[in-house]
């Protein structure tokens, strides 16, 4: 009667063994397609896309180009006062092409 009982135990856990083997894959599969989906639900703010850009023009005797003391570009506006201030490498890149033009110009 105990050696029944073994076998029997012995079948229900090789039994239990592979049921919750199947179980644990199915599990992990359906894991991966959720996080599948969840990813790309979220795809656009992981990988924001990118905004055109609207460019202004103006005339050069409406406003007034200035350098503060940490480089930055100001384009000022001359009828309102308002100005923008942009990146120190802005800023430098602008010198820049300026200095050069004028350069260019002494040179001929």
């Amino acid at each position: 009667m105990k050696q029944k009982f073994i076998e029997v135990m012995e079948k229900f856990k090789t039994k239990l063994k592979n049921i919750l083997s199947q179980i644990f894959w199915v599990l992990m599969v359906v894991l991966g397609i959720g996080a599948g989906f969840a990813v790309g639900y979220h795809y656009d703010v992981i990988n924001p896309k990118d905004v055109k850009q609207v460019s202004t023009i103006v005339n050069r005797n409406e406003i007034t180009l200035a350098m503060d003391e940490y480089e930055r570009l100001m384009v000022i506006d001359k009828q309102t006062g308002e100005y923008t201030v942009y990146a120190d490498s802005i800023g430098k890149s602008i010198f820049n092409l300026y200095a050069r033009k004028i350069w260019s110009a002494t040179q001929q």
